[in-house]
């Protein structure tokens, strides 16, 4: 017997893919068990994130923390630049020394003439010039020079004050381990609120809620995950399942990232640009927890929709409407674009802009490369079909 009729002839065309036939009555007792599923699952995640309140608190106000830490620094900074720009000795101490030796009972004497400590003008005052005799030639020029320079001393005291008082409190302010957070308003002039406040009584608790929701479907996801993939697979063929095992999981690793990237990077350096905007001696610089939350939730959730942007361009070649030499032909745009945006949304700064735009550049490159992956399996798709026909003929 002929071997051709021992296999049996060859069908060319794969039998299709049968899929369980159910009712719309069936549909909807199905959707209707899994959201079932899904609610109890968030309800009992919801119950037991009631108990950590302070953590769930703590998480979502970190990024405000990580902000406040950048503006205390900033500020030490600058009043110890302004220390250092101002006339006088550079030690803070000694400063404050001067400061109360150039009293106005010991600055009068000073001008009157005939000061019988002169080498105290310099070493304790920190006016470099020399003490002359009332009358000579360079009297005039000391006196209008020595006044100027005592009453900037005199000035400066309470500046002087305040940069030794951060000096000694400083680490442990930036450590969150210094309790008395008014004195840092009060005594240290620091006019931004270490603490989110609470415009009425329930604010406090309706956003907790609400981060309670949030972060139950953080914890729940691989069960809502499970239901909602068991319910919408069972209508997919075997080919259109594995396009989801294939895409879904680099979806959610874009997601993470993308949330990662807002709560670490984008969220404090937001919040620090709107600060930054601000008149503190005119707008004292206070965030409700509401309002805050609002921003948080935003920011994180849009970054995690634009970390999308590889699966989003491989979708647009899919479909037709976007083309990997198109993409390549206008590269220098695309570049150009991201960098206005990463400039828009930014504070006007190099450094910032930078950490926004490094980020979508890495995201066009990626999409890039599953562009130019998927053109090339097309292609060779499309030399194997000729290659079949011909064995066939």
């Amino acid at each position: 017997m002929k071997r051709g009729l021992e296999s049996g002839p060859v069908d060319p065309q794969p039998t299709k893919e049968q899929l369980k036939r159910m009712s719309l009555g069936d549909h909807l007792d199905e959707l209707r068990r899994r959201l079932l599923w899904c609610a109890g699952t968030l309800f009992v995640c919801v119950g037991v994130l009631m108990a950590f309140k302070d953590r769930v608190t703590r998480i979502y106000i970190e990024p405000y923390a990580l902000m406040w830490n950048r503006a205390y620094a900033d500020f030490c900074e600058e009043i110890e630049a302004k220390h250092a720009a101002a006339p006088g000795p550079q030690d803070p101490e000694a400063r404050l020394k001067a400061s109360e030796f150039l009293e106005p009972k010991t600055v009068a004497a000073i001008l009157a003439g005939g000061y019988p400590n002169p080498q105290a003008i310099r070493d304790v005052a920190g006016f470099p010039r020399p003490y002359p005799q009332k009358g000579s030639a360079e009297w005039e020029a000391f006196v209008a020079e020595f006044t100027r320079y005592a009453e900037s001393v005199r000035l400066q005291r309470d500046g002087v004050v305040r940069v030794l008082w951060h000096r000694e409190r400083r680490e442990a302010i930036l450590a969150h381990r210094y309790p008395y957070d008014e004195l840092i308003f009060s005594q240290g002039g620091f006019l931004l609120k270490r603490n989110l406040i609470a415009a009425s009584g329930l604010e406090d608790f309706w956003t907790f809620m609400a981060a309670a929701l949030l972060f139950a479907c953080i914890v729940a996801s691989p069960v809502l995950l499970w239901h909602i993939w068991a319910f919408i697979a069972a209508g997919l063929y075997s080919h259109e399942r594995a396009v989801v095992y294939r895409t879904v999981p680099f979806a959610i690793l874009l997601l993470i990232g993308g949330v990662a990237f807002g709560y670490f990077v984008m969220v404090p350096y937001g919040l620090y640009f709107l600060t930054r905007l601000m008149e503190w001696t005119e707008i004292a610089p206070m965030f409700t927890v509401a309002l805050y939350f609002k921003f948080f939730l935003t920011l994180t959730v849009a970054l995690g929709l634009v970390f999308q942007l590889p699966l989003l361009m491989l979708a647009l070649q899919k479909v037709g409407i976007l083309s990997l030499r198109t993409v390549i032909t206008h590269w220098r745009w695309i570049v150009l674009a991201i960098f206005f945006v990463s400039a828009v949304l930014t504070p006007p700064d190099p450094v910032t802009q930078m950490l926004m735009a490094l980020p979508m550049l890495v995201l066009f490159s990626l999409g890039l490369l599953l562009m130019w992956q998927a053109e090339r399996r097309k292609k060779r798709a499309a030399g194997a079909v000729p290659a079949v026909q011909q064995s066939g003929a």
